[in-house]
This record gives C-alpha cells, structure tokens and sequence, in this order.
C-alpha cells in the first residue's frame, strides 16, 4: 500500500472496486458450486486481497520498467523543482513598494550631489562680489530656491548687495545656471533675482528678467554655463564605450528571469518619473 498517495488514490479506489466486483462474482461461482457460505465468504476475502497484492506488486515492478522506456525514447518528466519554478513565474509576486523606495533613494542621493555642487558654484563664483555674511544669505536663499515646487516669496531680509562690478546681465546668467540644473521655469527664476538683489533689479520689471536671462550668453563676467554640475561630460564618456550588440542584448535578456525582467521594467518607469534634472529650464524668452 506503499504506492497509495494523494496523485493516485482515485485510481487504487477504482482498481479496489473492480476487484471487490470480481471478487464478489468469484463468491457467487462458489455459492452455485454448492460451496457454503462461510467457505463463499473466505474465497471472496481471498480473490479481494490476492487482486489488490497483485496489482501492487505490478505497480511496484512495471512503474520502473515505464520510466526507464520513456526516458529511453526522449520523455522527460516534469521535475518537482520546474513545477515550484513554473508556480512561482505563475504567481509573480514584486514587492514593488521597496524597490520603490531604493530606487527614490539613489535619486534623492542624486539630487543631493547635484545640489552640493551648485552651491559650490555659487561660493566660487559670488565670493570676490559679496561680504561673507551677505554670501552666506545666498547660499541659504539658493537652497530653498532650488527645493521649491511654487514660485519663491523671500521678504526684504532675504536680499544681499552685490558688488557693482557685476551687471544685472551677469545675475540673469547666474541665476539661470543655477536654476538649470533643477528645471526652474523662467517665471520662477527672473523673480527670485527680484527678490534675492533687490537693490540692483529696483528698476528691472519681471518680464525683462525673463525674457533677458540667456541674452548674450557668452558676454560679461558670469557667463552662461550649460553644465555647472558635470553632468554632460559624464554622459559623453559614456557615449564613447561601445554599445550593446543586438546579439549581446538578446542573450542578456534571456538570461534575466520573468521576476528580474519585472524589476527591471519598474525601475526604468521610475527612473523616467524622477530624471531629467540636467535638462534645459523652460526658456520662456526664446518663445518671445
């Protein structure tokens, strides 16, 4: 009875009811023979038992005899740990929520760098123009600028003084390449020049900011600078490695299971919600 387990228990139940029919039609043969009953009664008990010893003496020997026969002829049988694999690629289970959250790490700690090294910019470039107290001021002004999601509204304490070596030109050239890196629309940037050099925008509207913040961009003595932070030389350098083969990609993506392929898709769709921090800010002055 060894042989009886949960994948083929109907079928020893369907084999015990023919034998117990069998051997039930034995005891009748008996019975018409003139055998008594108790006589009738052990022949039937017997051919029972003797059919069910057989049949698993056959299961016992011929099981392995069939094995062997389909593995010669090519058959392969489906393996406990291809059927967990097939049951688990079945029941793809991500847990997106912390992917998520590693993935909006790496990007906070992106942002991050790219926020120390625009206020790098700025105490190198501001410095030889302002007192130490008044650059201090800046810095703090540009770091809640820069993590602003609505338009700055700094009070008259937050203005500085600035030297009169540099023009309200060079400020607009500041002001964008500071603002660049963090996609600061043009609106936004021409009035937290407003309100940061008070003193030297006084007779400058919103607009003309706006609209003149990339004017003349390689005059004066801040110029315009696309890439304070580095970004593009790093992106160029990686432009410069071969690319993938068509061939190469293929067997990379073959490789991948059906949970990393998913991985992979999420992280790209959350790398396209939260990048482009290099891109260029919104120029409302070109459309003018």
């Amino acid at each position: 009875m060894k042989n009886i387990s949960k994948d083929n228990w109907a079928l020893w139940l369907l084999m015990a009811s023919v034998f117990m029919m069998m051997a039930l039609a034995t005891r009748e043969v008996a019975v018409e023979k003139g055998f008594e009953s108790l006589y009738a009664n052990v022949i039937f008990v017997s051919t029972f038992s003797l059919l069910i010893a057989l049949y698993a003496i056959i299961i016992d020997i011929l099981t392995p005899i069939f094995d062997w026969a389909f593995k010669r002829m090519g058959f392969k049988a489906k393996t406990k740990i291809e059927s967990t694999k097939a049951k688990n690629n079945d029941g793809l289970v991500i847990d997106y929520a912390t992917t998520r959250d590693k993935t909006l790490k790496k990007q906070e700690q992106r942002i991050l760098a790219i926020e120390k090294k625009v206020i790098t910019y700025v105490g190198d470039v501001m410095s030889p123009y302002l007192s130490k107290h008044d650059l201090s001021i800046l810095i703090e002004n540009v770091i809640n600028f820069i993590h602003l999601n609505f338009a700055p509204n700094f009070d008259s304490s937050a203005s500085v003084k600035i030297s009169r070596v540099l023009t309200t030109a060079d400020l607009m050239h500041f002001g964008w390449n500071i603002a660049k890196p963090f996609r600061k629309s043009g609106a936004h940037t021409a009035l937290f020049l407003k309100q940061v050099f008070a003193d030297a925008f006084r007779n400058t509207e919103l607009q003309t900011i706006e609209r003149k913040l990339r004017n003349n961009p390689m005059t004066g003595t801040i110029k315009i600078n696309p890439d304070i932070c580095g970004c593009k030389r790093s992106e160029e350098v990686q432009k410069e490695g071969k690319p993938a083969t068509p061939k190469m990609q293929k067997s990379k993506s073959e490789s991948m299971s059906a949970k990393e392929c998913a991985l992979t898709d999420m992280n790209d769709d959350l790398a396209m919600m939260s990048c482009g921090l290099e891109d260029n800010i919104e120029d409302d002055e070109d459309a003018a």
